[in-house]
């Protein structure tokens, strides 16, 4: 199992990574394991089932990142609603960024960059609003959902479902 977050080197970008953007497809499902597999373990039959739900839904969508026919990463948009996982929920319902995983070798090309654009183009059609929650330990997503114009709503928030290294926060984006 990798490392849960990238390393925080704000300084450090490599040369601009060519790959190629698309919604995922169920050949793709391997390659989308392997990633979630090497960052956070886990049980690759539940991670496949996870994928799979993204093929035909309505209210999700996977990108994927591929290089030479081989997926360096993956992000995840989708309709999440905490309000029916119980009582206390703080954040909104809504269209929310979901994961969002790049192979190590991968990082700091601009592929996350480029999934979070991809991502935010679909979910134009389908809201004025999109949601990301995020571990305030880690800074490198802040600054990359940052660069395409998060603002931070809220910090130390419980999100249900999520577990935060450290505390959590809310990023909102209006979206044109």
């Amino acid at each position: 199992m990798g490392a849960l977050f990238a390393d925080y080197r704000p300084d450090e970008s490599g040369t601009p990574c060519a790959v190629d953007v698309r919604v995922m497809a169920r050949a793709d499902l391997d390659g989308c394991v392997a990633l979630a597999l090497a960052r956070d373990g886990g049980d690759p039959a539940a991670w496949r089932a996870s994928f799979e739900r993204s093929l035909d839904a309505d209210d999700r969508v996977t990108f994927v990142a591929t290089r030479e026919e081989r997926v360096v990463g993956y992000g995840t948009a989708g309709w999440f609603a905490p309000s029916t996982l119980g009582p206390g929920s703080t954040v909104p319902d809504g269209w929310y960024l979901l994961g969002l995983v790049v192979d190590p070798e991968a990082r700091r090309h601009g592929v996350g960059h480029q999934l979070t654009t991809a991502r935010l183009a679909w979910l134009q059609a389908r809201t004025s609003r999109v949601w990301y929650f995020v571990s305030s330990a880690n800074p490198a997503s802040i600054d990359l959902h940052s660069e395409v114009g998060f603002e931070l709503v809220a910090s130390g928030i419980p999100v249900p479902g999520a577990t935060f290294t450290e505390s959590g926060r809310l990023y909102g984006l209006a979206l044109a």
